[in-house]
């Protein structure tokens, strides 16, 4: 009697904490409900045994009767779910509904009526032996009627329905049936005449959880695998343990009374609890293992799948690798008799077959090849988005539940055993398919299978149209390869050659320059003197007419300078005299000279000194000084009112700053690149100044970035005024453009 009380307690706990967790997985899902219900009632039916077969004569009365509501109740319930499942629809007839309503009443007031069950009970020989009343003949013809009702409608439904949902119903069947013989068998027929197999009636229904459980393994019933398994795994975890441990308990209490003529149950409930905390863990791992092997078959790790998906798809660039490797990947976990992949042909608009195995010759080309194949993979897409799950939606279309866009090619794909169409898509971008074949073990896909695969085929559509770009690329190098090979030696031969223009150009700039230095040097020195009065008075007429010619004059002398410079820098004949210089001395002299020519504009031109004390600088002080001059004039030249800002700064470290910040016409962003290049001006500035070359600035370049230095220009956009900013190292330059004499860092 324990040992049969032990497992209808836990025939109750599995099924209490089954309709638990289907009910918790989603609470709105009739059919959940009423499992959910249909698994309490057993739960009741079982604990009401218990009670029955513990109780005394005065409460074996009330748990006789309760027992029997139990037993109908979770027929009754059982019945309703035949009818929702698996479509969730409850009959609509009138006169059906009112008898499943009425039919509880019935059953509970005939369970209230005092002794209608059980009429007598008594112990005759340590035995319980009873007489059973008219409610008990009443229960089990209903229980029957119940039963065969139940399983007209299965019946019906398997006839009618195919596919997944026919196999759903036919193990809910097999399931169910074998629960029900057991429990008409020691509930109802040998109940008349004992009362010690009555136990047997609940713990039948473990036929029922087991094959409710495969359906759902199998069959994706409800959607709850991994739950029901690991809740049939602990399940029979201790079943086998109570069973196993409540042998050696017999046995060990013998041994006690035996020897020790100790008859108290502690010695042994001590050697047992502590064998059970011993054998627990190893046990539970067997038992999972052996479940694990008939209900997963060779089930895989997603974590490990999708993080050798991450890493093949990481590291493989190549698109037949990166195929072959992921296919195989796949074909590994999910045990698939057959994986291809076709991708999309962007220029031709085209399915093509790029990587296949498994399939027999000739058909996954058949199938690419399929009439406006492309065309309906995109319809299709569009109106059922994610994978393709091909079982299910040949069992949906069979039962008037969904319309393909194409019924002739979904049986096409049905008929040749594939499983899954996974969409690829990459940036919102159709690519292509992979498709996946059904599994050797003949499982669906489970749910978990889908995430899994929706989760994968994003990072694999990326992949492949990296792959793809790689490809292309590689195509286009070596397509240019002999190209730039044979265009290399006419590059060799045309760069000699422009070398040879680039150093005749700079001769002949440096030969004009000195060749006109000298008679503008002599121009500049008699202008001055007939302007200075040394020749004789100048009439007032031509005073203005000289002074302009002595400007121009100025202009190509600086023009002059300005050629000659960059000939020399370019050509590396430019000569330097770097030593330590006083760079503040040198900006205020700057600012001094440049003073007059500010105040002839009205600006105000400020230089603001270092107050600390300021380093002294290695560097060749008169390209430093042209450059101050440079940036400073340009300032005064492009700022038509307003102010200027001198400043020197030793930032950053080891450095020094140089900075003239003016409220000028300010420059457009567009344009700041180029005022470094040769013969470049800003926009504009030809309005404002039409003296400059463009030479300026880039020789102030040269000069700059000879020192080791960099110059650049800022500004917020026209009108917002510029800040010019050179730097130049303190120590001078690594690496000096020539050695001087006496040059000492």
């Amino acid at each position: 009697m324990y040992y049969s009380n032990l497992v209808l307690g836990l025939t109750a706990m599995i099924n209490l904490v089954l309709g638990l967790v289907i009910y918790a997985r989603n609470r709105r899902n009739i059919i959940n409900i009423f499992f959910a219900i249909t698994t309490f009632g057993i739960f009741l039916w079982s604990l009401c045994i218990i009670f029955f077969n513990v109780g005394d004569l005065n409460t074996i009365y009330f748990w006789g009767q309760f027992t029997y509501f139990a037993v109908n109740f979770t027929i009754i319930f059982f019945l309703y779910f035949t009818f929702i499942f698996p479509r969730g629809n409850f009959p609509k007839n009138l006169f059906i509904r009112s008898i499943l309503y009425i039919l509880p009443l019935i059953i509970l007031a005939i369970s209230l009526i005092p002794k209608s069950i059980i009429s007598e009970a008594a112990n005759v020989n340590s035995q319980l032996v009873v007489k059973l009343g008219w409610g008990y003949y009443v229960h089990s013809a209903i229980t029957i009627l119940l039963f065969i009702w139940a399983y007209t409608n299965l019946i019906v439904k398997i006839r009618r329905f195919s596919g997944i949902q026919k196999m759903q119903i036919l193990n809910l069947f097999i399931g169910t049936l074998i629960s029900t013989v057991i429990a008409i068998i020691t509930n109802v027929v040998l109940f008349s005449y004992t009362t010690q197999y009555n136990w047997l009636g609940p713990a039948g229904t473990l036929f029922m959880v087991s094959f409710m459980a495969y359906a759902i393994t199998r069959y994706r019933l409800m959607d709850i695998r991994a739950i029901i398994f690991r809740t049939i795994a602990f399940g029979f975890v201790l079943l086998l343990i109570t069973s196993v441990f409540s042998v050696i308990s017999t046995l060990i209490t013998k041994i006690f009374t035996d020897l020790a003529g100790l008859t108290s149950n502690i010695y042994s409930g001590l050697i047992i609890a502590l064998l059970v905390t011993l054998f627990y863990q190893p046990t539970r791992r067997v038992v999972e293992r052996a479940t694990n092997t008939f209900l997963y078959k060779k089930s895989y790790d997603p974590d490990a799948l999708l993080s050798s998906i991450n890493d093949t798809t990481a590291s493989i660039l190549n698109l037949e690798q990166l195929l072959n490797k992921i296919s195989k990947i796949l074909t590994e976990a999910f045990h698939c008799e057959k994986i291809g992949v076709a991708l999309l042909n962007g220029k031709k608009n085209k399915l093509q077959v790029s990587y296949k195995d498994g399939f027999k010759p000739g058909v996954a080309e058949a199938l690419v090849d399929f009439p406006s194949i492309v065309k309906i993979m995109f319809r299709q897409f569009k109106e059922t988005p994610g994978i393709f799950v091909i079982d299910e939606r040949k069992t949906q279309f069979d039962n008037g539940e969904f319309k393909p866009v194409s019924p002739k090619l979904l049986l096409a794909l049905f008929e040749n055993d594939l499983a899954l169409i996974v969409p690829l898509f990459a940036k919102d971008k159709l690519i292509g398919v992979l498709v996946i074949g059904t599994k050797k073990s003949g499982d669906p896909y489970a749910s978990r299978d889908i995430n899994v695969l929706n989760i994968i085929s994003g990072q694999f559509a990326i992949a492949i149209e990296n792959a793809q770009l790689y490809g292309h690329l590689e195509e286009l190098v070596t397509e240019r390869t002999e190209e730039l090979g044979q265009a290399n030696t006419k590059l060799e031969s045309a760069n000699v050659q422009l070398k040879k223009l680039d150093q005749s150009k700079s001769e002949f700039i440096s030969i004009a320059s000195h060749q006109l230095r000298t008679p503008l040097t002599a121009i500049k020195g008699w202008i001055s003197m007939i302007n200075d009065g040394d020749l004789g008075k100048l009439p007032l007429k031509i005073q203005h007419p000289m002074e302009v010619v002595y400007a121009s004059n100025e202009r190509l002398i600086r023009l002059v300078n300005d050629l000659l410079n960059i000939s020399r820098i370019e050509s590396g004949r430019q000569k330097y005299d770097f030593k330590k210089n006083d760079l503040v001395a040198l900006a205020d002299e700057v600012v001094t000279k440049l003073q007059i020519q500010a105040e002839l504009k009205k600006l105000k031109l400020v230089f603001h000194k270092p107050k600390e004390k300021f380093p002294m600088v290695f560097c060749d002080a008169e390209r430093i000084h042209e450059v101050m001059m440079n940036l400073v004039e340009n300032s005064i030249k492009y700022t038509p009112a307003g102010s200027i800002n001198v400043l020197l700064e030793q930032k950053p470290a080891g450095t020094v700053t140089f900075t003239v910040k003016d409220t000028g016409m300010g420059i457009a962003k567009e344009v700041m690149p180029l005022l470094f290049k040769k013969f470049s001006r800003g926009e504009g500035s030809f309005v404002v100044h039409t003296e400059g070359t463009g030479l300026g600035l880039y020789v102030a370049k040269l000069n700059v970035e000879t020192h080791g230095g960099r110059v650049w220009v800022e500004s917020e956009g026209a009108g917002k005024g510029s800040t010019f900013i050179f730097t130049i190292p303190i120590a001078g330059p690594k690496e000096l453009p020539f050695e001087a004499p006496d040059a000492k860092k």
